[in-house]
C-alpha cells in the first residue's frame, strides 16, 4: 500500500534563549554544547543532561505542518492557468464550428449543396483543432460547449445525407462523440420537417414519404438509447420533441397527399 502520511520523521529544531542560537536537531544541541555539562559531544544522551542542568534555557521549535504549502499551491495554479488558456481557445472555436454548422444548414434549404460541403468541411478542421488543444485536458473535452459544437456539426451531416439520400456519416467519421451524434440525429429530423415541408409547397410529394421515413427511423433508434442523462446529455428531451414533431409532419405529409388526389380527382371530371 503506497504512504499516504509523512514521507520525513517529525524535525524539531532547538533555540537557545540565551544566546539565541538555533541548533537543527537535538543531537546536534548536545553535540556542540555538551561543555555546559561536562559530556561528551559523542554521547547521544548528553542533550538530556543539558536539558536537566538548564531547564528554562531551551525551546523547541517544531517544524510547521504546511512548509509544502506554497508549492502545491503553485503548480495547481499552473494547471489551472494552462487549463484556462486552453479552454478560452477551444471556447472560441466552437463559437466558430457552431456558425459554420449553421451556415452548412441553411445552405442546404437553398439546395446550395457545395457550399454546405466546404462549410462542413470547416467545422471538421475546427472541431479536430479543438481536441488537439484540449489533448491535455481531457475533463474538458466532455464539457458542454464541446458537445454542444460536436451536436451542431452532427445536425448538418446529418441533414445534407438526408437531403440527398446518402448514407448517413458514423460518428467515429466524424469524430465526434455517441452523445453528440445521437443529439445531432434528433436536430436533425427538425431540419428534415422544415425541408419536407419545402417541399410540399412546391409541389413535389415524391421523396416525402422517403423523407417522413427516414425521420420514422431516427426516432426508432433514438427511443431505445434509455440511459441515464449523465451519458446523453439529456437525450430524453430530445427524443419527446423527434416524436411531437415526427407526428405533426406525418399529419402535413396526410393531408398533402389527400389535397393532392382530390386535385387529381376533380381533373379528371372536368
Amino acid at each position: 500500500m503506497a504512504k499516504l502520511f509523512g514521507g520525513k520523521r517529525e524535525r524539531i529544531e532547538i533555540r537557545d534563549i540565551e544566546t539565541g542560537i538555533i541548533y537543527k536537531s537535538k543531537y546536534e544541541a548536545g553535540k556542540k554544547l555538551a561543555a555546559l555539562v561536562g559530556g561528551e559531544p559523542s554521547d547521544h544522551f548528553v542533550w538530556y543532561k543539558i536539558l536537566r542542568a538548564f531547564p528554562n534555557r531551551f525551546e523547541e521549535i517544531k517544524e510547521k505542518a504546511t512548509p509544502n504549502l506554497e508549492a502545491i499551491a503553485q503548480r495547481i495554479r499552473s494547471s489551472f492557468a494552462a487549463k484556462d488558456v486552453a479552454r478560452e481557445k477551444v471556447l472560441r472555436l466552437c463559437r466558430e464550428a457552431i456558425r459554420y454548422s449553421a451556415n452548412a444548414i441553411r445552405a442546404i434549404h437553398r439546395n446550395e449543396f457545395d457550399q454546405t460541403r466546404s462549410s462542413l468541411d470547416q467545422v471538421y478542421r475546427l472541431l479536430q483543432e479543438a481536441s488537439e488543444a484540449l489533448a491535455q485536458h481531457s475533463d474538458l473535452l466532455h464539457s458542454g460547449f464541446v458537445h454542444d459544437a460536436q451536436k451542431e456539426y452532427a445536425e448538418g451531416c446529418i441533414t445534407l445525407a438526408l437531403a440527398l439520400n446518402d448514407v448517413l456519416p458514423t460518428p467515429e467519421a466524424l469524430g465526434i462523440s455517441y452523445a453528440a451524434y445521437l443529439h445531432g440525429l434528433g436536430e436533425a429530423v427538425g431540419e428534415m420537417r422544415r425541408y419536407l415541408l419545402d417541399t410540399i409547397r412546391k409541389g413535389d410529394l415524391s421523396r416525402c414519404e422517403e423523407l417522413l421515413s427516414n425521420m420514422d427511423d431516427i426516432y426508432s433508434v433514438l427511443v431505445t438509447m434509455d440511459f441515464p442523462d449523465a451519458l446523453t446529455y439529456g437525450l430524453r428531451r430530445t427524443t419527446d420533441v423527434v416524436r411531437g414533431i415526427l407526428e405533426k409532419t406525418r399529419g402535413d405529409l396526410t393531408l398533402a397527399i389527400r389535397q393532392r388526389d382530390l386535385e387529381q380527382m376533380l381533373e379528371r371530371f372536368k
